[in-house]
């Protein structure tokens, strides 16, 4: 056989539909097979993330109780009181350490928050640094849980001194210019 020949046998067999139609369709088997174990991966991470946040449920967002009756609410009850909020804490500041700070919550919850390089940490109108943070500040933290529980900061206000506590129940604050003690009549 001549060079020319093999050449066209070749170019034959490239352009013929059934090496097209079988090449399209190996193709097509690949992109199926990674579409697949993208969607193992994605459901494996998600069951992963879901146990361990189950391991560690009770202890991060309703705290220690008596007995295991009260742990468990009621299945008509809606109000929400049982929960805490897993995206962000309002609290005071327990700890501070190089990454991560704890913060106390209204509950006396104590709420571990890491800090990253992303981590928006503002008073007023300023940028302020993780070392500016101190024992006693009032915040309001907002970011994304973890495996654990743990809040992963998003962004950070430092709340003046002159902010009232929370409310201890589910009542909202009165506006800051209306007079208490009218309230109370």
């Amino acid at each position: 056989m001549e060079k020319n020949e093999k050449n066209s046998i070749i170019n034959d067999l490239f352009n013929s539909k059934v090496f097209i139609i079988s090449m399209i369709s190996v193709a097509s088997l690949i992109l199926l097979l990674l579409v697949f174990r993208l969607g193992v991966f994605v459901g494996f991470e998600k069951a992963r993330f879901s146990y361990k946040w189950s391991d560690n449920y009770y202890r991060n967002f309703d705290g220690p109780r008596n007995n295991f009756n009260e742990m468990m609410p009621s299945p008509f009850s809606f109000n929400g009181d049982r929960f805490m909020n897993a995206h962000g804490v309002f609290g005071e500041i327990i700890k501070v350490d190089t990454n991560s700070i704890v913060i106390k919550d209204k509950n006396n919850i104590e709420k571990v928050v890491s800090i990253g390089s992303d981590t928006s940490i503002r008073e007023f109108k300023k940028d302020i640094k993780i070392t500016d943070l101190k024992i006693n500040d009032k915040i309001v933290v907002i970011g994304e849980p973890d495996s654990t529980g743990n809040i992963i900061a998003k962004f950070i206000r430092i709340l003046p001194d002159n902010m009232p506590n929370p409310p201890q129940d589910n009542t909202a604050l009165p506006p800051a210019n209306i007079d208490q003690n009218s309230l109370n009549k």
